[in-house]
Formats: C-alpha cells, sequence, structure tokens
C-alpha cells in the first residue's frame, strides 16, 4: 500500500488489526503489525528474524509460530518501509523478501511512502491511496467536529460553517491541502482551535504548528514564554 505523507496508510493498517480481531476480516487469521521504524532497534537482536519477532510478538512458543506461520494462519503487517533505510534497511528488506517466498502462504501487508525507491518488493501486488474527493472531505469533516464536540448539533454546525468557508472559490489553495487525512485533520484542529478559517497556507501552518507545540508541552508539562 503506497500513497503521501499523511494518506492514512498506518491508519489503514490499524483499522485492518482492528476488524481482524473483532472477526470482520481475515478471522481465521492471527494479526500482527509491526512498526518497521521500531523494529530497526527491536529486531537488530534478532537478526531481524520475523520469524523469532513474532514468537515473541504472540508470546508463543517456536513450535506453536510455526504452526501459525506454516497453516496460513498469519496476517502480517508491515507499517513504514521508507522508513528503514542503510544497512539495517537493507537487512530488513531481505529479511521480508525471504520471509515471503518461505511462507507463501501468509497474508502480508505493507506500506510506504509513494516514489520511494524502497517500496519496490518481489512477489507483492500494489495499490496507491487515492487522494479524497469532495464527498469523503466532507464526511471525514463531520465526523471529526462531532467527534471533538460533546453536543451533536453544536459539532454539525461547526462543521457546516467549517465547510461552507472550505469550498468557498477564494479557499481553493487551502482545500487542496484537504485531499490528505492529516492535513484536513489540521486545517479542522485549526478552525476549531482558533474559531476561525485561515485562508493562507502559511498562516495555517504557522498556527497548526503552534496548536500542536502547546498539545506537546501540555502532555509533557512544559510551560513556555508565550510572547510571539
Amino acid at each position: 500500500v503506497v500513497g503521501k505523507p499523511g494518506s492514512g496508510k498506518s491508519t489503514y493498517l490499524q483499522r485492518v488489526v482492528t476488524e481482524c480481531n473483532a472477526g470482520n476480516l481475515q478471522a481465521h487469521r492471527v494479526p500482527a503489525l509491526i512498526r518497521l521504524r521500531d523494529f530497526v532497534d527491536d529486531g537488530r537482536e534478532l537478526d531481524y528474524s520475523i520469524e523469532c519477532y513474532l514468537e515473541q510478538y504472540w508470546r508463543l512458543s517456536e513450535a506453536e509460530t510455526a504452526l501459525v506461520l506454516n497453516g496460513g494462519k498469519a496476517l502480517v503487517l508491515l507499517d513504514g518501509l521508507d522508513e528503514v533505510i542503510g544497512e539495517d534497511g537493507q537487512a530488513i528488506a531481505k529479511q521480508i523478501k525471504r520471509f515471503a517466498r518461505t511462507y507463501p502462504q501468509v497474508q502480508i501487508v505493507g506500506t510506504c511512502r509513494t516514489q520511494s525507491k524502497e517500496s519496490r518488493v518481489e512477489r507483492f501486488n500494489y495499490v496507491e491511496v487515492a487522494d479524497f474527493d469532495e464527498m469523503q472531505v466532507r464526511a471525514f469533516s463531520k465526523h471529526w467536529f462531532q467527534a471533538v464536540c460533546s453536543d451533536v448539533e453544536r459539532g454539525e454546525s461547526k462543521a457546516q460553517a467549517f465547510l461552507e468557508q472550505q469550498f468557498q472559490a477564494e479557499n481553493k489553495l487551502i482545500r487542496e491541502l484537504a485531499t490528505t487525512p492529516i492535513l484536513l485533520s489540521l486545517t479542522c484542529a485549526v478552525s476549531h482551535q482558533k474559531g476561525k478559517f485561515y485562508s493562507q497556507r502559511s498562516k495555517l501552518y504557522e498556527e497548526g504548528l503552534l496548536l500542536l507545540l502547546e498539545q506537546w508541552d501540555k502532555e509533557r508539562e512544559i510551560e513556555r514564554d508565550r510572547e510571539r
């Protein structure tokens, strides 16, 4: 699964795991979500053996893990192939190819940024995450505001006001950002927190960055000088 940064690749894999555990998708398989940026350190002592890593991940014995893999009962999700580079990245890519050849009956799904040279892996089919269309932008925005507002009617009202601004002709540049979930989320968050819609990208990014810094500071209980 390839796509632009912030297009929802990682969220997609998380949803796959949730649906699998709930029995709604590939219910006969045991899922394992491996974030490859973490696998660089966590897997190094295992020589990046995916089998050994899964044994620890599932907390199964070697024999039990082999039974799951040989029976084709595993769903292995590899997130962020583009995030592992250098010698470690080459070693991990080699192990992924070996694992796929050894267990052709195992379902494997990976994610990678579009146009990354790390995305080309033999024996894999490729799909690309599409940009949001207008209907999806509207649906996402409505769900976003309803989720963050305690009152449903207030959430619907704020979503409607936001979308009216979003689809005005003079806001075309901002609307173009909304084709990816992460930037649409940022636009929604700034509008919600600041109570206004920014038509300039530079101002939107500035307010979005400040908002993220404020959230991180709050989580870490850090106080900054608020003068700007």
